[in-house]
């Protein structure tokens, strides 16, 4: 399974069109694009960016686990870390989002 960073959500997918497919689906397509109103007549362009996160980044790097407290780190005075390597370990339903930048 490969992990895509898709603007600002990291995506588990098996290929870089299923990752598109789950970003859309996951922010309606327009979430942080924010198009000026268009005049009659302009064009205007809108960007996403996909990265293929590499193995060894799957491995070493880390999140949060979670936004603002949850059972795991409950009582806890810092959140805990997960790397993408277990965050993908503990899912079967792919497509999936693993994070989400804040």
């Amino acid at each position: 399974m490969n992990v895509y960073k898709v603007n600002d959500y990291w995506i588990a997918a098996k290929d870089a069109d299923s990752a598109f497919v789950k970003y859309l689906e996951e922010t309606d397509g327009m979430e942080n694009m924010e198009p000026d109103d268009i005049a009659e007549g302009e064009e205007t362009e809108i960007t996403v960016s996909i990265y293929r996160l590499t193995s060894h980044e799957i491995e070493v790097q880390t999140v949060p686990c979670c936004e603002d407290g949850c059972d795991r780190c409950d009582g806890l005075n810092e959140q805990l870390y997960d790397t993408y390597q277990e965050l993908l370990a503990r899912r079967t339903d792919f497509p999936c989002v693993l994070a989400k930048e804040l």
